[in-house]
């Protein structure tokens, strides 16, 4: 597996020996190139905190709805 990231003209690469990366593996290495090419782990991580965030909320909201749709089915409402 090969994860590059270009920008302001410098390229960081990270290269592995298998394919069989789990998702936890490529956001590590994600985070590592980002770190690399001048970004603080402390705003890579408040970032991904941050989003995480959202998608409880937006998880949440979802929920609630297939909640209300499920709701509204049982009691005949369009």
């Amino acid at each position: 597996m090969k994860l590059t990231l270009e920008t302001y003209g410098k390229k960081y690469t990270i290269e592995t020996q298998h394919e069989d990366l789990s998702l936890e593996e490529y956001f590590a290495f994600f985070k590592g190139l980002l770190v690399a090419s001048s970004w603080s782990e402390d705003s890579v991580q408040e970032y991904i905190i941050e989003l995480a965030e959202e998608l409880k909320e937006l998880r949440e909201r979802r929920e609630l709805r297939e909640r209300r749709d499920r709701r509204d089915c049982a009691e005949g409402s369009p």
